[in-house]
């Protein structure tokens, strides 16, 4: 019975190890895949021929991936849906062209890929540039509604003391009392009051 439990947690363990070890599986075949790919299209006019096992280990050594990860992106390159096929002369095996493909064709490909890029980039960068331009324009505005409100509120404390002179004016040269003097400003001030809303309102928010 124990040896039973044994082999199960052993299992349960190698399990565990498989499935951490797979995405980091997963990136490196993401990552080293495309350099596979060009060294081939890179090393498949060679005079003397490209060999599976020297691009099998040259394009681990591009790549820096185990000759095993290189294998298996050579063979998937090499299927019946890839451009190249492998064909034996004089005992070894050989990588070559599919017909209907060649290093122009991949080239041409290649550029076509770089104009897609290209216009993506220059998308994004148009977008950019109007961001930048509406955000440009939010900020023009709320300095203008700043400016506005400076103005608002010097007109205010000038006009404050203008009342402030007044009032001392009619309590020390004519002798008017506090309760005299605000029946006679009364009017005024209201509309001091008046203009000092209108001014908060007219502020931005958070000033």
């Amino acid at each position: 019975m124990n040896t039973n439990a044994e082999a199960t947690d052993s299992e349960q363990y190698r399990d565990r190890i498989r499935i951490k070890k797979a995405p980091l599986e997963i990136e490196i075949n993401r990552d080293s895949e495309p350099t596979v790919r060009r060294y081939l299209w890179e090393n498949i006019g060679r005079s003397e021929g490209l060999t599976v096992e020297d691009a099998v280990n040259e394009s681990a050594e591009k790549a820096d991936c185990s000759p095993v990860t290189s294998r298996r992106h050579i063979m998937k390159a090499c299927s019946l849906a890839g451009p190249f096929k492998i064909e034996e002369f004089q005992n070894k095996d050989y990588i070559l062209l599919r017909d209907g493909y060649s290093p122009s064709l991949q080239s041409r490909l290649g550029q076509l890929d770089s104009q897609i890029m290209k216009e993506r980039i220059a998308k994004a960068e148009e977008e950019k540039r109007q961001k930048e331009q509406e955000l440009l324009a939010k900020a023009e505005q709320l300095k203008e509604t700043e400016e506005q409100q400076q103005k608002l509120t010097k007109s205010f404390n000038k006009k404050c003391l203008e009342v402030e002179l007044l009032q001392k004016l009619l309590k020390t040269k004519y002798g008017l009392t506090e309760e005299q003097i605000q029946k006679e400003l009364g009017g005024m001030t209201k509309v001091l009051v008046n203009n000092e809303d209108k001014t908060t309102s007219q502020r931005p928010h958070g000033i």
